[in-house]
């Protein structure tokens, strides 16, 4: 099955819609009304925002209600993982285009025009992202990449990635070498901005529900490139992203080693897989190791133990998607 890509002169839908903005929040409140306040700034009448609250417990389902009575609000009533939610919001999108956005970004002014200009122009990516800062101003260089390979999977669990940030060949799934100011093609758009026709999305069949939270838009990009697809990236378009202001670390970190390992399974040649897997397990080990000789109060020894009793969670990777909620590292 080939995917094809959008053109310039049926950009619109049945209905008239260019765009679906799909946000998913889960206890970001503010975090969420200033994403959706900085998408309302810059769109128009051809534009819908559809959020999908994961059962928050704090204040987000009545405060967004109140103020922004424009936007398509879904309450869930248990939370059921950023991949399933996205595939809920966008079953529900009658956009042309579907925009993924985390409600921990603010999308800077003109961003959203210059990432539709730059699928009209490179209709043959299929899978478009922008140019993803932090907080204080700097590249974030885990906004876009490389796929994981043997060598990159080995080099992040043993902290050769961490000790070489800018080193090509220690970090090479965040391209270190390329500062985000050009057009480019990469293999992977993160989903904290990422944009995908309608109708590529429901060829792929959304996000793998098996993804709880994490990897999920990587696995989507290898399916889409698969097909045909050429993900770019345009710097024009440009977000913030406070990354990893939406959950605490040692879940967080539980949830990205569940994502990693699924992938693993999934796209790595066998014979690649279990060495693949094997280096995620010893590192993780290795630095718990590493860390019991740091005072017990010392928040990386604190974060790795929490990792390690959460080990039958992510030990073995996200299993298949079973049609339940999703698992919780908690």
């Amino acid at each position: 099955m080939q995917v094809n890509p959008p053109t310039p002169d049926d950009a619109h839908s049945k209905d008239g819609l260019l765009l679906s903005v799909l946000i998913v929040s889960y206890n970001t409140c503010d975090l969420t009304m200033g994403a959706i306040a900085s998408v309302i700034e810059q769109v128009s009448s051809d534009c819908e925002i559809i959020v999908v609250d994961n059962a928050s417990t704090d204040d987000s389902v009545p405060r967004i209600r109140a103020q922004f009575p424009q936007v398509t609000l879904v309450a869930l009533g248990q939370n059921i993982g950023f991949a399933r939610a996205n595939n809920m919001a966008a079953d529900i999108a009658r956009g042309r285009y579907l925009l993924l956005l985390n409600p921990d970004t603010l999308v800077q002014s003109g961003a959203i025009a210059a990432l539709l200009d730059f699928a009209y122009r490179r209709p043959e990516a299929r899978i478009w992202g922008g140019r993803t800062l932090t907080e204080e101003g700097r590249i974030d260089p885990l906004s876009c990449g490389r796929r994981p390979s043997l060598w990159s999977v080995f080099a992040v669990a043993s902290g050769l990635a961490r000790l070489f940030p800018a080193s090509p060949f220690c970090n090479p799934e965040a391209m270190p070498d390329w500062f985000r100011e050009d057009e480019r093609n990469v293999d992977i758009v993160i989903g904290c901005f990422l944009m995908i026709g309608s109708e590529d999305w429901r060829k792929l069949g959304g996000f793998d529900p098996a993804y709880f939270m994490y990897g999920e838009e990587v696995d989507l990009c290898l399916r889409a490139q698969r097909r045909g697809a050429l993900p770019a990236i345009c710097p024009d378009a440009t977000i913030i992203h406070f990354s990893g202001a939406s959950q605490p670390a040692a879940p967080r970190m539980a949830q990205i080693l569940a994502g990693r390992i699924r992938y693993c399974r999934s796209h790595l040649p066998p014979r690649q897989k279990r060495i693949a897997i094997w280096c995620i397990r010893a590192g993780v080990m290795f630095r718990l190791c590493f860390y019991m000789l740091a005072p017990p109060s010392s928040p990386g020894r604190i974060r790795l133990r929490h990792v390690y009793r959460a080990r039958r969670f992510w030990w073995n990777g996200y299993p298949d998607y079973d049609g339940q909620s999703g698992p919780s590292s908690s």
